[in-house]
């Protein structure tokens, strides 16, 4: 770190000098920071994505920003990262997007161990400074909510543990291009730049890959904000269960002893009897067959693993497509393929809970199962929305089939037909969804 100031008005050396010298920032706008950096500071243009950052570095810190991968506060082992949140209108604060953390290089991440890999090294203790998204607002008027220094939980370190072993296995297996945020708990490999200018070598296959970074996702950060989920429970009571399990063989073995038992009797078994027809009777059910007395899985929620019942006829085969969440017409028109709300639901990590009919009718629990949408079928998924983009600004109420595709389509998901939303053209339409086709949800489960 080489200093702009001298003497540093904080001890370089000591996180908690650092934290205290951090805390002056909360409540104080950027613009603040920027008052005292003198008239000739390059930040007065505001200009740049993640220039609000720097600007902290150079303005409040006092060194300038660097891309090696060392920590910003090399002394300390302290990584600064400057991130923004947003309000709800319940008031409740939560974090507009994941925190990067360090561009993953497929060529050197290969060779590298977890005892001393360049991620940990540069990201074991965080500094993290939230700042407050307004978009009636002038960038470097947002205010400065909280700052915190934050280190991983032994439970927390030891799933990123394994998530990075699957990133870096996929990437020494030549799969550097089929790499997916589904693929993990909370470390994702999300991408960076979505453009031909983007892709990378990787060392074991001639496919070039997208760049990606190491990031926490944002579920797990709002986690960070919130303090933790008070609804939530975690399922791992004891770090030690992950020396020889992995989160997802503990999971999937605890649910084994469920096997092939009635849906009635896993409520009796579980002691857990409520209404069938309640919308979220089946993701309570997972959480007490995972041994939870509360309702909500605190791994589920950081990770934002998505909890889907999947229900099988007597022949295995799906009784419904799954549907997805109304997509507003105005909206997606404005949307981009890697920044649009289909994309961002595909490229989450899921939970199938399968359950299966049998000659009476009652449903049987057949088996738990992590499931992400592999690159390919990603790209097909790609295909069938941006048709449906094109339809919606040729003005044609008729949205791609099941037929066109073997992994998803569009159909009606409002109530009724009055249930609508306008149009580009002035019109309303029946409210739609993006289905993935029930035929590719059986081949999905049976792998």
């Amino acid at each position: 770190m080489s200093a702009l100031k001298d003497p540093l008005p904080y001890d370089k050396t000591s996180p908690e000098d650092i934290l205290r010298y951090s805390k002056l920032l909360e409540g104080t706008t950027f613009k603040n920071v920027l008052d005292n950096c003198g008239p000739g500071c390059r930040f007065r243009d505001d200009k740049g994505k993640g220039r609000l950052g720097q600007l902290l570095e150079e303005c409040h810190f006092f060194y300038m920003p660097n891309s090696d991968m060392k920590a910003d506060f090399e002394d300390a082992g302290v990584e600064l990262k400057t991130t923004p949140i947003k309000r709800l209108k319940n008031g409740k604060i939560r974090a507009k997007e994941r925190i990067v953390l360090s561009i993953i290089n497929y060529m050197e991440i290969v060779d590298e161990r977890w005892e001393d890999c360049s991620l940990m090294k540069k990201s074991s203790l965080l500094l993290l400074i939230f700042y407050l998204f307004d978009r009636n607002l002038k960038r470097l008027d947002y205010k400065i909510l909280k700052v915190l220094l934050w280190q991983f939980s032994d439970t927390d370190l030891m799933i990123i543990h394994q998530d990075w072993i699957n990133i870096v296995n996929k990437i020494r297996e030549g799969k550097a291009h089929e790499l997916s945020e589904g693929d993990t708990n909370y470390l994702g490999a999300c991408t960076k730049g979505i453009d031909s200018n983007s892709m990378r070598e990787q060392p074991f296959s001639e496919i070039r890959a997208k760049q990606r970074a190491f990031s926490l996702k944002q579920c797990y950060v709002n986690s960070i904000i919130s303090g933790g989920f008070d609804d939530a429970e975690s399922v791992i009571k004891n770090v030690d269960e992950l020396k020889n399990k992995t989160f997802e063989e503990i999971i999937l073995s605890k649910l084994d002893i469920y096997s092939d038992m009635s849906v009635d009797d896993i409520d009796r078994k579980v002691g857990y009897m409520q209404k069938m027809n309640a919308k979220n009777h089946y993701a309570l059910l997972a959480a007490r067959m995972l041994g939870l007395k509360k309702d909500r899985i605190a791994e589920f929620e950081k990770g934002d693993i998505s909890i889907k019942t999947i229900r099988l006829k007597k022949d295995g085969t799906p009784a419904e497509s799954m549907s997805f969440p109304a997509f507003k017409y105005l909206d997606i028109v404005d949307e981009v393929w890697e920044d649009s709300r289909f994309y961002e639901f595909l490229t989450k990590r899921f939970f199938f809970m399968v359950f299966q009919e049998d000659d009476l009718g009652i449903l049987h629990f057949k088996k738990g199962m992590f499931w992400a949408m592999p690159s390919k079928d990603l790209e097909e998924a790609k295909t069938v929305w941006e048709e449906t983009k094109r339809r919606v600004l040729a003005d044609i109420d008729n949205f791609p089939k099941s037929s066109e595709s073997h992994v998803a389509h569009v159909r009606p998901h409002g109530r009724n037909k009055a249930d609508t939303y306008e149009t580009p053209s002035g019109k309303n339409w029946t409210k739609k969804c993006f289905w993935l086709n029930a035929g590719y949800i059986k081949e999905q489960i049976g792998k």
